[in-house]
This record gives C-alpha cells, structure tokens and sequence, in this order.
C-alpha cells in the first residue's frame, strides 16, 4: 500500500465542458424537487435548468476533471493516460481475449 501511495499527487484539473452537477441550497423552504436533484450530475444536454419555481437557490456547476497523465508521477505511463487515449485498444484487446478464450 506504501508503494501505491507514494506514486499518488495532487492531481491537475479543470473544470469540465461536458458534465454538470445540480447544487441546491438546502433550507427549510427547500422544494422536495430541489433537494432530490441535489448532487444529480448530467451531461451539458440537461432538459431541466434552474430556477425551478420563483424562490428556488439552485444552481448548475461544471464539475472538476483530472487532466490525463497528472494522477500519478508516472504521466503518460500512467492508467489515467492509458485508458483516456488508449482505450479503443483496450476494448479490442480484451474482445479478441475473449473470442479465443470462446473458440478454445
């Protein structure tokens, strides 16, 4: 466990174009509607948008992404990099492992 700890670091990020969470200000006049959508994270397609009703405090944030190859000291031998820009072979590797494994 030592080892692994000692590859994490302070991942970069930035905020993300894609992906969004729902945040409402939780009170007592908080709507049943605002706090179930509460945390509910969507892509930048989102049908609903606040406000949803004339007092609601609801906002939409973009959430955080780690860039590519800064999860680890390891950049672009890093898993975060791998699987982001290798991932099409990943997917056909394990396919074709598992077409063998099928046939024989």
């Amino acid at each position: 466990m030592r080892e692994f700890i000692r590859f994490i670091r302070n991942p970069t990020t930035e905020k993300s174009n894609k992906w969004f969470e729902w945040v409402a200000v939780i009170t007592l006049t908080t709507c049943i509607r605002c706090i179930n959508l509460n945390g509910t994270v969507r892509d930048e397609n989102w049908e609903i948008k606040p406000p949803l009703h004339p007092n609601c405090n609801c906002f939409i944030i973009k959430m955080l992404s780690i860039l590519a190859g800064t999860l680890t000291n390891l950049g672009t031998n890093g898993v975060d990099w791998y699987i982001k820009y290798k991932k099409n072979y990943l997917i056909t590797t394990y396919l074709k492992q598992m077409l063998k494994k099928r046939a024989g």
